[in-house]
């Protein structure tokens, strides 16, 4: 298996990139409900989604899980320990048969709704430029 250090490269995920994600962490804390809200909205509005989580135990654990993912994105440490984790996440969502277009739409949406916060802060415009390429590369935890 690569080396998490040899993708960071290739995705050319940088520590500077690193900086800016986790000084993004109290703004993303303080916004996780209304990212999380949006992403289980459309969950729950997506037919085959809303079948799988009809279990109410589930649901609430996923959608517990999600939000510590979410957290993670933010956590400035992007290492080994990291990178398993979203190895094991995406084996679980292989183990469940969960289609790779979901995993590819949850990204879009918390993306998109991330670059929605930075545009609503005071300084929106410095929080945008130097975030922007940042969210490309960052595009690596729905990759793995």
């Amino acid at each position: 298996m690569r080396s998490f250090r040899d993708i960071k490269h290739d995705y050319r995920f940088t520590q500077p990139d690193e900086q800016r994600l986790a000084a993004l962490r109290p703004l993303m804390e303080e916004h996780a409900d209304e990212v999380m809200g949006t992403l289980n909205r459309w969950f729950m509005g997506t037919k085959d989604a809303a079948k799988f989580f009809s279990d109410e135990k589930l649901r609430k654990h996923v959608f517990i899980d999600q939000k510590q993912w979410f957290l993670l994105l933010f956590s400035g440490t992007y290492d080994g320990r990291f990178y398993d984790a979203l190895a094991r996440i995406g084996s679980e969502h292989v183990r469940r048969s969960v289609d790779v277009h979901f995993m590819h739409r949850v990204a879009n949406i918390v993306k998109n709704t991330c670059t929605g916060i930075l545009l609503r802060t005071e300084d929106s415009k410095k929080s945008t430029r130097t975030t922007s390429s940042c969210w490309e590369r960052s595009s690596i935890s729905a990759s793995t």
